[in-house]
């Protein structure tokens, strides 16, 4: 599977594009909750920054099998974490939970996917790039979820709260900022 490179760089360049917009909306949410307005219009960037990422996914169907298991991924992701947006409780912590889980094996067939394209021009490094990054995500996505857990048992303290969404902030910028790094190598190699 040699892989159409003006594809490639297309759909890994809206992923790019996508997840950068998404990460200002997040982390600009986080920051700007006590404002209503900037915090809807943070949000809604970070709504748009996922519809390029699905556009990005679309682009990328048909080069490797995996990007179509991403796409699913990717829409599972979202819909649980409206779920989750939606209704409070364990119900919405669940959902929350099992969005997040779709995100990293999302995460982990995107890079499957790129790293076979990289690996067939002889890009080894890009492909170890990939494997940490998936790391470093899997382990900051578990370290938001062991804080928003212990945030369900203490919700009734502001400094919890704040503690929480501090290191939501921190490993959400951490773990993005790997993945930019890498989708920016990978989409510049293929």
């Amino acid at each position: 599977m040699e892989g159409n490179h003006e594809k490639l760089y297309e759909g890994l360049a809206l992923v790019y594009r996508g997840k950068w917009i998404g990460l200002i909306g997040v982390v600009s949410t986080v920051l700007l909750v006590w404002i209503p307005i900037l915090s809807f219009l943070c949000m809604l960037a970070a709504l748009l920054g996922g519809a390029i990422v699905i556009v990005g996914q679309v682009k990328l169907l048909s080069e490797h099998k995996d990007y179509k298991k991403v796409l699913v991924l990717v829409i599972m992701a979202a819909l649980f974490n409206l779920i989750e947006q939606g209704i409070s409780g364990v119900v919405g912590l669940c959902a929350g939970y099992l969005g997040s889980i779709c995100s990293l094996l999302g995460l982990y067939f995107l890079i499957h996917a790129t790293n076979h394209f990289l690996r067939q021009r002889g890009r080894e490094d890009l492909a170890e790039l990939g494997r940490r990054t998936l790391m470093v995500n899997t382990v900051c996505t578990i370290a938001v979820l062991v804080s928003e857990g212990m945030l369900a048992m203490l919700a009734e303290s502001f400094g919890a709260l704040l503690a929480a969404a501090g290191v939501f902030v921190v490993l959400t910028i951490v773990s993005e900022a790997f993945l930019l790094r890498y989708l920016r190598k990978s989409r510049d190699a293929v």
